[in-house]
């Protein structure tokens, strides 16, 4: 199959977007990398696949059709699947974390008039990493046990709890804890230390629209992967209670996904929530223990070590001269407050630590501003409530384009429909009184 080494997709109906990714497609060809520009269209997933590239620089919306984090969802199947890395002026937090969640390499806003240098140096770099591997794009690399902090008494039962899982090899896990403390990544430990021969998927369900027969290969599925055969899954963020999910499940798998025959059971299904609930019916339904991650807050032991760990990943990332956290530096992020846990000390101690790296100004000033607007965008997110009516006239202005209204209102596609769903008998009610 012909291979190009860049696609770029950006929604060029906007005359910006398509003067950069005109920049930015003269710029890759006067070094010699072979890119070109894909328009918005209802095939484009089919377009990418022929054109076969080895980077993808794609926008967060992409025309009518779609959005860049359903084409790093749905690109993603197969160990070979090209990087991405996101380019848009989407300003939202949480469609950057989306983003490097699913995968990306990195997220770069169009506004900034570095970006087109710092996405030109980070695709020579994966060219450059991909020839050496003979052209196969290597598979992310896994979290394992031994990188897991655990030095409180709290979490040392818990990681001793995993591995048991793993050893034993039930073929079904329930991870419990707070937004951003790690349970995708324990699950991937679990992954890792099983050894096991089936090939790992995760899965957003806040961004997963599909059926859940699709998702777990019971009914279509292109790629040919099925759970409880040579598909292993890691569910993240199933918050809501999903009848379909375990009925799927425990209809069509019981017999031999979950039979204790140790040669079906190779491959394995982890659930992620951050819903105690849901984590207490799945492990009824289904007979098993779950394990509880506490909150970053409850484990403060484990603070030290992660932060030298993300001070560490600083340098690294920024090639940089080592920023050094003293025993001061320690204690001051010991004595804060985690409601973003793990993924809001890592943010902050490399953000901290690259823009205190020429000696300028103090660690723990940065640190404040960054917890500062941390905590503000915290408060406001948690704080919004959205109405079904205001729901339904979003998703109206979207021609009925779940994924972009959801994204518009900053929910998940998930919980707009549950919203829409739930609130039916609100919304005749709302719009019978408009209409009198």
């Amino acid at each position: 199959m012909a291979s190009e080494d860049v696609t770029i997709i950006l929604n060029e109906r906007e005359g910006s977007k398509a003067k950069v990714a005109e920049s930015l497609l003269s710029k890759l060809r006067e070094l010699g990398i072979s890119a070109s520009r894909i328009a918005p269209d209802p095939k484009i997933e089919k377009i990418i696949k022929q054109r076969n590239p080895k980077v993808i620089v794609l926008d967060y919306v992409i025309g009518d059709f779609t959005t860049g984090l359903d084409l790093v969802e749905n690109l993603s199947n197969s160990p070979e699947h090209p990087k991405f890395i996101f380019f848009t002026d989407e300003p939202s937090v949480p469609v950057a974390v989306a983003a490097m969640r699913l995968g990306a390499i990195n997220y770069f806003e169009i506004e900034s008039p570095d970006s087109v240098p710092q996405i030109i140096d980070e695709i020579k770099n994966l060219i450059k990493v991909q020839t050496k591997k003979n052209k196969v794009l290597p598979q992310k690399e896994l979290f394992k046990f031994k990188n897991f902090i655990a030095q409180s008494k709290i979490t040392i039962p818990l990681l001793e709890k995993a591995k048991s899982i793993a050893s034993t090899r039930i073929p079904l896990s329930i991870i419990y804890g707070p937004k951003g403390s790690g349970k995708s990544a324990l699950a991937e430990s679990i992954f890792e230390q099983r050894e096991s021969s089936s090939f790992l998927k995760s899965c957003d369900w806040d961004l997963y629209t599909q059926s859940a027969q699709d998702l777990i290969g019971v009914g279509k599925w292109e790629t040919k992967l099925k759970l409880g055969q040579n598909l292993s899954l890691i569910i993240d963020h199933l918050d809501e209670a999903d009848e379909e999910i375990i009925e799927t499940i425990e209809v069509k798998l019981s017999k031999s996904w979950l039979s204790g025959n140790e040669q079906e059971n190779d491959s394995f299904l982890t659930i992620c929530t951050q819903n105690i609930d849901i984590a207490r019916a799945w492990s009824k339904i289904f007979e098993i223990e779950f394990l509880e991650i506490p909150s970053l807050d409850n484990r403060k032991n484990d603070i030290p070590s992660l932060a030298r760990r993300f001070a560490a990943e600083a340098q690294e990332l920024s090639r940089l001269k080592a920023v050094t956290l003293d025993t001061q530096a320690i204690s001051f992020l010991t004595e804060l407050s985690w409601p973003g846990n793990v993924k809001q000390l890592r943010a902050v101690v490399i953000d901290g630590c690259i823009r205190t790296a020429d000696g300028k100004r103090e660690f723990k000033d940065i640190i404040t501003e960054n917890m500062e607007r941390w905590n503000k965008e915290y408060t406001l997110v948690s704080e919004r409530i959205i109405d079904p009516l205001s729901a339904l006239i979003m998703l109206e202005s979207t021609s009925f384009n779940y994924r972009i209204a959801a994204a518009k209102l900053g929910i998940s596609v998930h919980k707009l429909r549950s919203l829409l769903v739930n609130e039916n008998s609100t919304i005749n009610r709302e719009l019978n009184g408009y209409s009198k």
